[in-house]
């Protein structure tokens, strides 16, 4: 029996893809989902959700980042228009490789409006 050729870099035989969603801040006011279940009664700010999401970008988004790099391992990011708005300083911060920050103008709610276009 012949020994199959190695098909990735090194002799690897695994290979593994690293993706983040970069969407916090383009939620809704209210009625975002996530891990508080309580509702909150629509038009009015869903003050705990929308901090969850916001200590995702403040605390989270940075420690996978330093992390990524530390272990020098490339990752892909898909951005929503409203995140990266509201998050400028964090958006940049996301590593600038052919085809790694990929994103979508569209706010969330407002079906076929671009921010651009607003």
């Amino acid at each position: 029996m012949t020994e199959p050729q190695p098909f990735w870099p090194e002799g690897a035989r695994l290979a593994v893809t690293v993706s983040m969603q970069f969407e916090a801040g383009g939620q809704p006011i209210s009625g975002a989902g996530g891990p508080i279940t309580d509702p909150i009664l629509p038009g009015f700010a869903d003050l705990g959700q929308n901090s969850f999401y916001e200590y995702g970008v403040v605390e989270g988004v940075p420690r996978i980042l330093d992390l990524l790099d530390r272990h020098d391992i490339k990752m892909t990011s898909f951005m929503i228009g409203d995140a990266v708005r509201r998050h400028p300083q964090v958006a940049a911060e996301i590593p600038d490789q052919p085809g790694s920050r990929p994103m979508s103008g569209r706010p969330s709610g407002e079906p076929g409006r671009s921010p651009a276009r607003a």
